[in-house]
């Protein structure tokens, strides 16, 4: 599954963040999933608009991105 939300969290010190979807959902993301690696983890802000691709498996209903990458990057 491919789509948006907006990060809602971001855990530097664990390499992880959250991203929140429209309809309420949450998504978890990992510093090494995000385009740029960890400089583009670091890069990313709270409040900001990212795209993302999830694993088809989920952990108790919470989906996992694979792929992260900031809104603004144009989608690439």
């Amino acid at each position: 599954m491919n789509g948006y939300g907006t990060v809602e969290a971001i855990y530097r010190q664990l390499g992880i963040g959250v991203i929140k979807k429209e309809n309420g959902e949450r998504i978890i993301f990992t510093a090494g999933s995000v385009k740029g690696g960890d400089q583009g983890f670091q890069d990313i802000e709270e409040g900001e608009d990212v795209y993302y691709r999830v694993f088809n498996d989920k952990i108790d209903s919470i989906g996992i991105a694979r792929d992260v990458w900031k809104k603004h990057d144009g989608g690439k």
